[in-house]
């Protein structure tokens, strides 16, 4: 590889290497850099200085190089990675994150039904159809684990991929009074319910779920 190719990035204080097909393999803020005649900043090392934090910039160059990325769990860490390649024009990584951003709000979205009063309320006065997730009572403590992503974060993905697939035709609850299994879901519309399925909570019950939905034309 020839040492003209290769290119020193000094990023808040932090020095990284790459080349500079990687830095200008898609639209953005480095190609802008070396294809227009925008003077650079250097350091004394003669490093290109940019005043950004480092934190995820490796991130950024491995998304660069491959053209995608597993992004942390951390909602947090997902909005700064935003924040990072907005500044930095890469609207790819942007969209992943901002997809990532969707399926958090959407599981947030998620309301907890409190008691057998408010979900009467619910069925009264909902004008679309749902989908209520009942849990056993005594496993309160384990549900609040079961939405901690920390803890069941693969769970959680197929939690998220099954609300983003049906949220155009459900909205989603969760309340006390599970089945035997564990959790059971129920379907209700026009006040009238549909039990869908009851299982241990896994991808099978969602796959069940999704099963039971299209065989009962719901």
């Amino acid at each position: 590889m020839s040492s003209q190719r290769i290119i020193k990035l000094n990023i808040g204080g932090t020095v990284f290497q790459t080349t500079k097909d990687t830095l200008t393999r898609y639209e953005g803020m480095f190609r802008t850099m070396f294809e227009t005649e925008i003077p650079l900043e250097k350091d004394e090392n003669g490093c290109i200085f940019i005043d950004r934090d480092a934190k995820h910039f490796r991130l950024i160059l491995n998304f660069l190089r491959d053209g995608h990325i597993t992004l942390p769990d951390s909602e947090i860490e997902v909005e700064e990675i935003y924040k990072e390649s907005s500044y930095y024009l890469l609207d790819g990584l942007m969209h992943l994150c901002q997809e990532r951003c969707n399926d958090d709000r959407r599981l947030k979205e998620m309301r907890h039904i409190e008691n057998k009063t408010e979900l009467l309320k619910t069925v009264l006065h909902s004008r679309k159809a749902f989908l209520i997730f009942f849990y056993e009572p005594e496993n309160v403590v384990r549900v609040e684990n079961f939405f901690n992503e920390g803890v069941f974060p693969a769970t959680i993905a197929h939690l998220k991929k099954f609300i983003a697939e049906f949220e155009s035709k459900f909205d989603f609850y969760y309340t006390a009074g599970g089945s035997e299994e564990g959790w059971s879901c129920v379907h209700y519309k026009d006040y009238n319910s549909t039990f869908i399925a009851a299982y241990s909570w896994s991808r099978d019950f969602l796959d069940d779920i999704r099963m039971s939905l299209k065989d009962k034309e719901l």
